[in-house]
């Protein structure tokens, strides 16, 4: 018997980021721990010009059985996309049905019927906070981007996050935050909400495989290929550069695909016994190389709350990251076993981090396994989808009486 009715209003999936595999992560998660309790709709609205990394057909094999997934076009203005009117009345005539709704898509127009929704309809609307930059948008505006853009859509730009700002986000009744920067940057934003921090849960739980040791030390980097500034992909080269000029028996396994992974591909053309462009891979494979890697190299200088390095330590391999960009330092932090951060952008202080896990590994291979086997155990203790998922739906309940959505036994 179908008890709550929930709804999750999401950018492009077929774009399929950390944002995206999050909704699809959820959604098999929920319906695997509440069951027929639990009704699931996905709206996943497009943007032109957004780069597909997977199917229509793919997404929707994802996610049979477990939510209906609803495709919703937009249209574009001066590189700007927005939801046809037309198409946000059907939206929100929708979305009236469902008892919860949660956001990840910050469409101007789609925003404007999320606050209508709670407004008039007294719905329990979330507004999710994926998007690393959104915070410096809000706060900075179009200068907070790195590309360069046109005059025109510029003022466009910071007229269109200035209404965001002051008439939409900010008045929104729940916001759902990564980590607890983004908690303290809301405050100082003028945000009176609710603000609930929960972090995020392991997505490829189900395809989790033993801590593996290897014969070789192995540093992987996963991720988007794409942002050269914000993923860090000038950062890695220039890392792997100086730990190789260091020393040779390090290798680097390199997974993901984009416009600029021509960086990755040079490199693996100058050390092809140290440098392995792996590209994109499937989950299955995904999880086969966290389970053997050695060492996790985070280079990004953006992010909310890193999935792969919580792929990372799930999978027992520790991480290195750089401080001050992002939700991982809340995990490096509050765990040392799980890493180590060093200075922004210190390439020597990074190359000299792995090394230190480089030595351990040759000092002690079986010292070193049983510490990854550490780490995943406690990694599981505290971000898998039993602990992460409640609280995720308390969020979204509100004041639903919560015998509405008891868990399977």
């Amino acid at each position: 018997m179908i008890t709550v009715k929930l709804a999750l209003v999401s950018f492009d999936l077929r774009f399929y980021g950390g944002a995206e595999r999050w909704v699809i992560g959820f959604c098999k998660y929920v319906k695997e721990i509440y069951g027929d309790g639990v009704e699931i709709d996905v709206y996943s609205v497009g943007g032109r010009g957004v780069p597909h990394r997977v199917s229509r057909e793919f997404i929707e094999r994802e996610l049979v059985g477990v939510a209906k997934v609803h495709w919703l076009k937009s249209v574009s203005v001066k590189g700007f996309n927005f939801l046809d009117q037309r198409v946000v009345v059907k939206l929100f005539t929708a979305l009236r049905k469902h008892d919860a709704i949660y956001a990840l898509d910050v469409h101007l127009n789609v925003l404007l019927a999320l606050l209508f929704l709670y407004r008039i309809y007294k719905k329990r609307v979330v507004m999710g906070l994926h998007e690393p930059l959104f915070i410096e948008l809000l706060r900075h505006g179009s200068k907070a981007l790195v590309e360069n853009i046109s005059v025109l859509r510029r003022i466009v730009f910071d007229l269109n996050h200035r209404i965001v700002k002051k008439f939409l986000l900010l008045r929104l009744p729940v916001i759902h935050v990564l980590n607890r920067a983004q908690a303290r940057n809301l405050i100082e934003l003028g945000y009176g909400g609710e603000i609930r921090y929960v972090p995020n849960f392991y997505l490829l739980e189900n395809m989790r495989r033993e801590v593996k040791s290897s014969p070789e030390f192995t540093c992987l980097f996963v991720g988007r290929l794409e942002d050269v500034y914000r993923k860090g992909l000038d950062l890695l080269s220039e890392i792997i550069e100086e730990a190789l000029a260091r020393n040779r028996g390090v290798k680097f396994y390199v997974i993901g695909s984009g416009e600029n992974q021509c960086i990755v591909e040079d490199l693996a053309r100058k050390y092809p016994e140290n440098v392995k462009f792996l590209g994109f891979v499937s989950d299955e494979e995904l999880v086969e190389h966290y389970s053997k890697a050695s060492l996790f190299t985070l280079t990004s200088r953006i992010e909310s709350f890193v999935l792969v390095a919580l792929e990372a330590i799930f999978n027992g391999v520790p991480v290195v990251a750089f401080s001050g960009s992002g939700g991982h330092e809340e995990i490096l932090n509050e765990e040392q076993l799980f890493g180590r951060l060093v200075p922004a952008y210190d390439i020597g202080k990074y190359v000299e981090a792995i090394l230190y896990y480089y030595n351990a590994w040759t000092s002690d291979p079986n010292k070193y396994f049983e510490m990854r086997k550490k780490i995943s155990k406690l990694a599981e203790q505290k971000y898998s989808k039993d602990v992460v998922i409640p609280k995720l739906m308390e969020v979204l309940r509100g004041s639903t009486n919560e015998s509405h959505c008891e868990k399977r036994s």
